[in-house]
C-alpha cells in the first residue's frame, strides 16, 4: 500500500466539512428551551386543579400512569431511544426534578447540541430493574388502582401485566388482587 492509499484513510470530505463547517452551541442556551419546557410540565402538573388543557403539553395522566413526551422546538426529545415514556404518575414531579438536574449538569448536551443533525453519538440507557420499596400507602394506591382495573373489565393477568410493566412487586400486586376479588 502506498503512502497516498494511506492518507485517504485519514481524510472524510464527505460527512465531517458539515461538522466543521457547523457553527459551535453555547450549552447554557442549547438547555433553555428544554429547563423551561421541565418547568412548565411540573407547574402544570403541580397546579390545583390540575392544567389539563394547555396546548403543547409535554405529559397526559390516565390510570395513574403518565405518558410523556418531550418536545424541544418542536421535535420530540427522546428518552431511552423512545419518544413516549411512561411513569407511575406519583412518581412524575420526582422525575421532573431528576431531569432538570441532570439537562443542567450537562448529561444531554450532546443530544441537545445534535437534535437534526443526524450524528448524535450518546444513547441514554434503559432504567435498571431495581425495585425501589414501596410505602404502605403506595400499597394502599395500588389496592384502589386494582379495584378500578376490575370495574372497567379488566381480567386478573392483564392487570398483573401491567402493573409489573410498572414496577410493582408480586407480592403487593397478589395482596391488592386478594383484597379485591371480584
Amino acid at each position: 500500500m502506498g503512502i497516498k492509499d494511506t492518507f485517504a484513510s485519514f481524510i472524510d470530505n464527505t460527512g465531517l466539512s458539515e461538522v466543521f463547517s457547523r457553527k459551535e452551541v453555547d450549552p447554557s442556551v442549547a438547555r433553555k428551551p428544554l429547563l423551561k419546557g421541565i418547568d412548565k410540565a411540573k407547574e402544570q402538573f403541580t397546579a390545583t386543579p390540575r392544567v389539563t388543557k394547555a396546548p403543547n403539553r409535554w405529559w397526559q395522566v390516565k390510570n395513574g400512569v403518565v405518558a410523556l413526551t418531550v418536545k424541544v422546538n418542536g421535535d420530540t426529545f427522546d428518552i431511552n431511544g423512545v419518544a413516549t415514556n411512561h411513569m407511575p404518575e406519583e412518581r412524575f414531579v420526582e422525575f421532573l426534578d431528576r431531569f432538570r438536574a441532570a439537562v443542567e449538569a450537562g448529561e444531554f448536551d450532546n443530544e441537545l447540541n445534535n437534535k437534526g443533525n443526524g450524528d448524535a453519538k450518546v444513547h441514554i440507557g434503559k432504567a435498571s430493574g431495581e425495585r425501589r420499596p414501596r410505602t404502605l400507602g403506595e400499597q394502599s394506591r395500588i389496592n384502589i388502582r386494582v379495584g378500578g382495573f376490575r370495574r372497567g373489565g379488566q381480567a386478573d393477568d392483564e392487570i398483573r401485566a401491567r402493573l409489573k410493566a410498572e414496577g410493582v412487586s408480586k407480592e403487593m400486586i397478589d395482596t391488592a388482587l386478594n383484597r379485591n376479588k371480584a
